[in-house]
């Protein structure tokens, strides 16, 4: 089964590929997993309270 990612690295230059493919093993470093599943929940937690801070009828 082709995935989306792989359907836009087959249309990039081999370059682009080999960053793809470099970035795709740094994702399944362990220690990259941890800082995601706590970074990742703080950001959409600060998106949620974004509107907050912008108007106070929004709270």
């Amino acid at each position: 089964m082709t995935t989306l990612a792989d359907a836009a690295a087959a249309a990039l230059h081999p370059q682009g590929r080999q960053l793809l493919a470099h970035d795709g093993q740094n994702h399944r470093h362990p220690g990259n997993e941890r800082i995601h599943s706590i970074a990742i929940p703080l950001i959409l937690l600060s998106l949620v309270g974004l509107p907050c801070c912008l108007h106070p009828w929004v709270a």
